[in-house]
C-alpha cells in the first residue's frame, strides 16, 4: 500500500513538473515572437525618424 502512494505522488509530481515546463515553453514562444516584433517595430521607427529627419514622408 505504501508504495503504491509513492507511486502516485512520483506521477502526479511529473504532471506537475511537465506541465510546468509546457508552460515555460509557451511563455518562451510568445516572448521570442514578441521580441521579433518589437525588433520590427524599432527598425520601423528608426526608418520613420530618418526619413523626418530629412523632412521626407515614406
Amino acid at each position: 500500500m505504501i508504495s503504491f502512494d509513492i507511486i502516485i505522488h512520483l506521477t502526479s509530481f511529473i504532471e506537475i513538473i511537465s506541465y510546468i515546463t509546457i508552460y515555460f515553453c509557451g511563455l518562451k514562444a510568445i516572448f521570442e515572437h514578441e521580441g521579433a516584433a518589437f525588433v520590427l517595430f524599432l527598425e520601423d521607427w528608426k526608418r520613420q525618424a530618418a526619413a523626418a529627419s530629412t523632412n521626407k514622408l515614406v
